[in-house]
Order: C-alpha cells, then sequence, then structure tokens
C-alpha cells in the first residue's frame, strides 16, 4: 500500500510539474521580453535586397524601415515615462500638420513594424508616431501585458501628441497586441477627446480566449485547464495584471469614437472569428474589413489597396 501510494504521489507530482513546466513556457513566450533584433535589422536594411526576402515579417519590416530611412528629415526621436516609472520610445514623423496617427505594433515586433501602415496616413496628410510597447524595442520593460498597462501608455502618448505638439486630431491603429491595446484605449473614460478614430487590425478578443484557441489549435491540447488557470496565476502574480479585466471585448462595447476591424481570413494566431465578436460587440460607429486569404498581420501586405480602403473609411468617419 506504501509503495503504490508513493508512487502516485510522484506520478502526481511529475505531471503537476509538467503542467506548470508548459504553462510557464506559454506565459514565458507570451509575456515575458524576448530578444530584440530590431537594431541588427536597422543596420542591415539599406543592404537588403526586398526581392531576396522570402519572410513577410521581415519584408514588412523592411519595408517600414525604408521608408524611416527616406523620411530621416523629418524624424525625431522622442520618449516619455509611464505611469509605473518605464521609459518609453517613440519616433515622430512630422510633415506639420496638426493631425497625427499613432500606430501601435504587436507582440515581439518594434515600431518598425508599422511603419509600412503609418506610411498610408502619412500619404492623407497625418504626421506618424510610430511607438516601441513595452518591453519591445527600446523602451523598457520585462513583461508584456497584451494591452493592460499598455493602454495606459497609448492613452500617455496621445496626451504627449495633445500638450507637446499641439495635435487636434489623433488616429490610433494598432496591429495583434497593438490592436488590442488601442480597442482597451476605446473604452477608456481618459481618453484624449482629439482621438477621433481607432483601427484595429487582426486583434483578439481577451488574452484568455487568445491562448486558449492557440493551447487547441497551436499547441494540440484539446482542454484549458489546469493551463489557462496556471498562466492566469503567472500573469497576475509575475506579470502584475489581469486577464480577465479591461479585455479588448468588455472595452469596444464603451467605445464613443468611430472604429474598423480589419482582419485576414487566414489568420491561424487569432482566427478571424474574434473579429466578428469584436465588431458586433462594438459601442460606436464601426466597419469591418474582411481581407481573404492574409495571415496574422499580413493583410496590408496581402491586399494593401483594401487595407487603404479601410484606413480611408476611417479617417472619412474621424474627419466627418
Amino acid at each position: 500500500m506504501g509503495k503504490k501510494l508513493n508512487a502516485a504521489v510522484k506520478t502526481a507530482a511529475v505531471v503537476g510539474g509538467a503542467f506548470a513546466g508548459a504553462s510557464w513556457y506559454m506565459f514565458a513566450s507570451f509575456i515575458k521580453r524576448q530578444n530584440d533584433k530590431a537594431s541588427e535589422l536597422e543596420t542591415q536594411a539599406d543592404l537588403i535586397n526586398e526581392k531576396c526576402v522570402k519572410d513577410e515579417y521581415r519584408m514588412l519590416d523592411i519595408k517600414g524601415l525604408k521608408w524611416k530611412q527616406a523620411h530621416m528629415d523629418i524624424h525625431e526621436k522622442v520618449e516619455i515615462t509611464s505611469d509605473d516609472g518605464l521609459k518609453l520610445a517613440g519616433h515622430y514623423f512630422d510633415q506639420g500638420a496638426d493631425k497625427t496617427v499613432l500606430v501601435v505594433h504587436g507582440i515581439t515586433a518594434w515600431h518598425g513594424s508599422l511603419l509600412f501602415a503609418g506610411s498610408m496616413y502619412y500619404e492623407k496628410g497625418y504626421n506618424v508616431l510610430a511607438v516601441d510597447q513595452r518591453a519591445h524595442g527600446e523602451s523598457e520593460g520585462t513583461y508584456r501585458t497584451m494591452g493592460y498597462k499598455e493602454s495606459d501608455d497609448v492613452i500617455a502618448w496621445a496626451e504627449y501628441l495633445v500638450q507637446t505638439k499641439g495635435q487636434k486630431k489623433i488616429i490610433m491603429h494598432g496591429v495583434s497586441m497593438g490592436a488590442a491595446t488601442v480597442m482597451v484605449c476605446s473604452g477608456c473614460e481618459n481618453l484624449p477627446e482629439e482621438v477621433v478614430g481607432i483601427a484595429e487590425d487582426c486583434g483578439f478578443t481577451s488574452i484568455w480566449d487568445m491562448m486558449s484557441w492557440q493551447l487547441r489549435n497551436g499547441y494540440h491540447i484539446p482542454f484549458s485547464f489546469p493551463f489557462m488557470n496556471l498562466v492566469k496565476w503567472y500573469c497576475e502574480h509575475i506579470g502584475q495584471f489581469k486577464v480577465d479585466e479591461k479585455t479588448p471585448v468588455q472595452m469596444v462595447e464603451k467605445a464613443k469614437v468611430p472604429m474598423v476591424f480589419i482582419h485576414g481570413t487566414a489568420d491561424h494566431f487569432v482566427p478571424y472569428s474574434m473579429a466578428d465578436e469584436l465588431y458586433h460587440a462594438c459601442g460606436s460607429e464601426k466597419e469591418i474589413f474582411r481581407v481573404e486569404g492574409a495571415g496574422h498581420a499580413m493583410s496590408c501586405m496581402k491586399n494593401p489597396e483594401e487595407y487603404r480602403n479601410a484606413i480611408e473609411a476611417l479617417i472619412h468617419k474621424a474627419e466627418g
């Protein structure tokens, strides 16, 4: 009897350790800061032949960087401090307008990833502020919070644009985790009145929903318990944020400014169904753009014309 009990205890310990380890791996992959490759890419961008690049995400970075290099005459590196004391970096491209698009990148990305999208607003007369989110790029921080604290950071950036740059109109445009960030902003009571529109591209309904979907479809684990419960504990006690508060789907219900929702039908990271759920939950004027065959964060590359249509639709609604 004693041997059987000991064997059972050992088995339970091994299984429990495996669950804890797998949950920690997921937490670390999504929440903990990863190695930044942005500076390496920036030094090589002018040497890279775009025709030789096959990775779509690297191509997006290169397009953004080349646009940045072509506009260094109006570029300024800027900085703010977050509510919890982190130095946050941004890159401002000022063409002398009183309106700016604030572009917000996704997980493991950096400010250069959104400059291709930002350039489409620039063509319409907008200045561009591309920021590095906390725990990314040139900004400080160890843990990402998937929009929870980042929304406060982005509102602080909007306030910076109003108070320091004298901006009268601001559009927020986010991709993936950046989309989650700007969606959380949409429902915040302290959203500056100068924010007149928000575009979200391939954002998720909540971190719980997105990670649970990844467990089933990415890791082929058909159940969330106890993995997600342990991830939630790690997020609350190590990352210092709540996974079930200030979720994008909760916050868009309170949105007051026009919004556009963009999502690719071939997204295997955040399913297209989440775009439909977010669109229907949104409480403000809204429009949805379905980009056929586009993978995660690749709508602007798959169909740039449709992407421009979405941006133009938002600008039309925002500027009235």
